[in-house]
């Protein structure tokens, strides 16, 4: 059901941002006490280590990437398809190997203990996760902009996106004409014509707002400016809605079940803003 879908986006998202959130405090709890215990001399191999562990997981990742990406080229149906990509969209996947909640919960399935013995080189693999975590998640991570604007992708990829865009309009173009054409088999059969005018006029109205939206796909700032405008008519509808609870002529649940439909509108008009037909402005 679409209610159960839009409440799971929202279950997983929380569920996932609490355990990545519990793994990085434990990490961050255990790697101080497996830092304390060190002495002098361990730093050395724990940072030789560390780093030998980062370069040859930023190595094998670029490696793996272009292999991967030339490699299944060299199957004539799949080249036909699929061409090889620009080289600078090889090179930013293959820099956002960024390692993060998976090298953690690997870390952290380490057992304290191998039979009556400490697990060997326990702390030395945990520090050296950490490290990985800290050059990959935080320094790729923070040098990505950086990388993306030295390779111009920016421009290649709003292209990518709008033609993305352009393919996302024309599938809810082809479903709405479906739609007007249950409604038009529909017509004259119905035991309320008013209604079915209604549906009808709504949906038209939608068709032709996607139409407007692919012409105007090349302006980003047309249809960033259209979503802003959306977006002031449910703010005054929901200010509107306040003040009319405050006054006491709705009660509590209508308000809540109101509310709950701007907000869902407020995020359709952002989603669909964002998702490449254009940037709220």
């Amino acid at each position: 059901m679409s209610a159960t879908r839009l409440q799971g986006f929202f279950v997983w998202d929380l569920v996932t941002y609490l355990i990545e959130g519990v793994i990085f405090l434990l990490t961050g709890l255990q790697a101080r006490v497996v830092a304390e215990t060190l002495e002098m001399g361990q730093w050395l191999t724990v940072a030789f280590a560390a780093a030998a562990v980062v370069a040859a997981i930023i190595l094998v990742r670029f490696i793996w990437v272009y292999a991967a990406t030339y490699g299944a080229r060299l199957v004539p149906s799949i080249r036909r398809t699929d061409p090889v990509p620009n080289w600078r969209y090889i090179f930013v996947v293959a820099f956002t190997g960024i390692r993060g909640v998976v090298s953690l919960a690997a870390a952290l399935s380490i057992p304290l203990m191998a039979g009556a013995e400490p697990f060997p080189e326990r702390g030395l693999l945990l520090l050296a996760t950490f490290a990985v975590i800290l050059a990959t998640l935080v320094g790729q991570g923070m040098t990505l902009p950086w990388v993306i604007r030295a390779l111009d992708i920016e421009g290649a990829g709003q292209e990518e996106a709008d033609r993305a865009k352009k393919r996302e309009i024309s599938a809810r173009l082809s479903s709405i004409d479906t739609a007007l054409a249950r409604l038009d088999a529909l017509e004259g059969g119905v035991s309320s014509p008013d209604t079915l005018a209604a549906l009808k006029r709504r949906h038209g109205d939608r068709r032709a707002y996607f139409v407007a939206a692919c012409q105007d796909l090349g302006h980003g700032e047309v249809i960033g400016a259209s979503a802003a405008l959306q977006l002031q008519f449910v703010e005054a509808e929901r200010a509107s809605i306040a003040e009319i609870y405050r006054r006491g002529e709705i009660g509590d649940d209508a308000r809540r079940r109101i509310e709950r439909e701007l907000d869902l509108e407020d995020s359709r008009i952002r989603h669909s803003a964002e998702s490449g037909a254009g940037r709220l402005i």
